[in-house]
Parts: C-alpha cells; sequence; structure tokens
C-alpha cells in the first residue's frame, strides 16, 4: 500500500459544473484506482447524483472547505473507505449531507448541515 498514488485537489474559489470532466471529479471517481483523496475549497453544486462520491479509500481521505449544496442525491457519499476526515464544510439542500456506509474511523467536525430533503447524516455499518 505505501506506493499507492496519492491524489489531493485544491480549487481556490472554483465551481466544477454537473457536466465537466475535472481534476475534482477524477479525484472522486477514480478513488478506488488510488485509494488516497483529499479535495479542499470545491464548490460542487447541482449535480444529477452524489455530490462527492468516494469509494474503496484506504489512506487516509479528506474533505475540507467545501461547499456542496443542491444535489439530486448525497452530497458526500462515502463507501469503503477507512480514516477519513470530514471538517469544515457547507451541506446545503442536497437529498441528504452525508452517507458513511460500510466504512472506518470517521472523525466529522465543524461542518454547517442546512436544509436537506431527507437525512443530514447517515451512518451505517461501521
Amino acid at each position: 500500500m505505501a506506493n499507492l498514488p496519492y491524489i489531493y485537489v485544491r480549487m481556490d474559489t472554483r465551481s466544477i459544473p454537473r457536466n465537466e470532466s475535472s481534476a475534482c471529479s477524477s479525484a472522486t471517481s477514480a478513488s478506488a484506482v488510488t485509494r488516497r483523496a483529499g479535495l479542499a475549497c470545491t464548490l460542487r453544486s447541482h449535480h444529477g447524483n452524489h455530490g462527492i462520491h468516494l469509494d474503496n479509500c484506504y489512506e487516509d481521505p479528506r474533505v475540507s472547505d467545501s461547499v456542496i449544496s443542491y444535489n439530486a442525491k448525497t452530497g458526500l457519499n462515502i463507501t469503503d473507505c477507512h480514516d477519513i476526515v470530514v471538517s469544515d464544510n457547507q451541506f446545503e439542500e442536497n437529498e441528504d449531507a452525508v452517507h458513511y456506509i460500510d466504512s472506518f474511523n470517521l472523525c466529522m467536525n465543524a461542518n454547517n448541515l442546512d436544509n436537506h430533503l431527507r437525512h443530514s447524516v447517515v451512518i451505517e455499518n461501521t
């Protein structure tokens, strides 16, 4: 595991349009290959699916200082991850703010969870 690549995306005041293939969406979709991801200062909104989906990230993924809003499904969907930190984010009017499924060791603090259509935080099978 020591030789796995690490992706850290920092986009200062940049919005990611719903159909754009960007460094941030590449980091979230390629996380099963890289197994490490760090997302900071991103705006992820008005997406037809999950805003950010981390899948099978086992080496300390981080999501911080982001605005994740108006997504049709979950703002931050996390499955099969380990030792994740979710900090200082704004979640607003997603279907659900955060799903944490089949994952371990979540540190989640200083987030704003505002006006979701269903649940704020869903934690299952941890």
